[in-house]
């Protein structure tokens, strides 16, 4: 599967950044190549760059310096972030600097496919979202569907699971998601128990619906809630 996409890849180490260039030949039609910052920005300067893909621990500084400074130039490109389980605590500077994925090495090729199919679809348009175990989503018709069987969700689902695919890079919570998909919001409910209410009865349906005990939806304390992939 190629494209004429141009994909920006900043690595530092030689043998993992030959690794996943041959892996990402496949996706894109055009993978720029760099180990370290300044470079990278001297690249991102001279193309035309659709995707960028940052290591966290190229030199100088590092891949989310790098994702910042891209993103002040550029509020609307993509970019993906690749990340040793040790440095995980720093993803919260990448929620930040709003990245499409963050991907934990040693990334596995289902994730990374995933990750890949679905930035593809968002920067060319189309809206077939591949969820986290085997769930899709087609924002257009707002239909989601478990492997091939299509479920029935209710109009309040699809608001919830649209509102998440459209901001997929960050944590919203519950409060963020009452404001943006119910028309009428109790001013008493300081907790907006009725988002937290629908993702329960949503997530107890999908399991009931497809024998699944896995959802795609995840929650973090702190954070709150996520589309995963």
């Amino acid at each position: 599967m190629t494209n004429n996409l141009t994909l920006l890849y900043v690595e530092e180490d030689q043998k993992i950044r030959e690794d996943f260039t041959k892996i990402f030949k496949k996706y894109f039609s055009h993978v720029i190549v760099s180990d370290n910052e300044f470079d990278a920005l001297k690249l991102y300067h001279s193309n035309t760059i659709d995707l960028a893909i940052l290591d966290i621990s190229i030199p100088e500084m590092n891949g989310l310096h790098l994702a910042q400074e891209i993103r002040k130039l550029d509020k609307k490109i993509e970019i993906i972030i690749l990340t040793a389980y040790s440095q995980k605590d720093n993803l919260i500077d990448a929620i930040n600097s709003q990245i499409f994925a963050y991907l934990i090495k040693p990334v596995k090729q289902e994730d990374l496919d995933k990750s890949l199919k679905n930035v593809i679809s968002k920067i060319e348009n189309k809206t077939l979202m591949v969820l986290s175990e085997d769930y899709a989503y087609d924002l257009k018709s707002q239909s989601l569907f478990y492997k091939t069987q299509k479920i029935n969700i209710s109009k309040n689902e699809k608001k919830l699971i649209s509102y998440l695919c459209e901001n997929n890079f960050s944590h919203k919570s519950a409060c963020d998601i009452s404001r943006n998909i119910f028309e009428n919001t109790d001013s008493k409910d300081d907790l907006c128990n009725n988002v937290v209410q629908l993702i329960s009865r949503f997530k107890k349906k999908i399991f009931d619906l497809s024998g699944n005990k896995t959802f795609f939806i995840d929650n973090i304390y702190g954070l709150g809630y996520k589309i995963t992939f």
